[in-house]
C-alpha cells in the first residue's frame, strides 16, 4: 500500500480526531431517535470510507486489512469489515445492554453495505 496512502491515513486519523473533539460543539440534537441515528451515521461513515479508499487512505484498523484482502483476492472490503463488525458485536453482548449494541450494529451494517456494494477496485481510484 505504500508511504502514500500511510501518510494519508495518519492525515485522516488526525483530522478525525479533531472533528471528533469539535463537532460536539456545532452540532447538538434535542432528540434523535437512536436506531434513525445509529443508521444516518452509517450510512455517512460508508459513504465517508469509500472516498478515503478510492483516494488511497484509510482510517486504520480492520479498513486496512479489508482493503489489502479485497486487493490480493478481491473479495469485497465492505464484506470483510461486517464479517469483523459481527464477530465484535457477538463479543459485545456479553459485556453492553442488547440494545445498545443492537443499534451500533445496525449502523455497522449499514455502513459496510455501502462499502460493498459501492466500493470495486475496478472503480475510480484517486490515488
Amino acid at each position: 500500500m505504500g508511504p502514500r496512502f500511510t501518510f494519508k491515513s495518519f492525515l485522516c486519523v488526525g483530522l478525525v480526531s479533531v472533528m471528533a473533539e469539535s463537532f460536539p460543539q456545532l452540532i447538538v440534537f434535542e432528540t434523535l431517535d437512536p436506531l434513525l441515528g445509529a443508521v444516518l451515521v452509517g450510512a455517512v461513515t460508508g459513504l465517508g470510507l469509500i472516498v478515503l479508499f478510492r483516494h488511497g487512505a484509510s482510517l486504520g484498523g480492520i479498513g486496512i486489512l479489508a482493503l489489502f484482502i479485497q486487493d490480493r483476492t478481491g473479495f469485497r472490503a465492505g464484506y470483510t469489515q461486517l464479517i469483523f463488525d459481527l464477530c465484535l458485536f457477538a463479543a459485545a453482548f456479553a459485556v453492553i445492554a442488547p440494545g445498545l449494541v443492537l443499534y451500533s450494529l445496525a449502523g455497522a451494517v449499514v455502513a459496510n453495505l455501502i462499502i460493498a456494494t459501492n466500493h470495486r477496485p475496478d472503480r475510480y481510484t484517486g490515488r
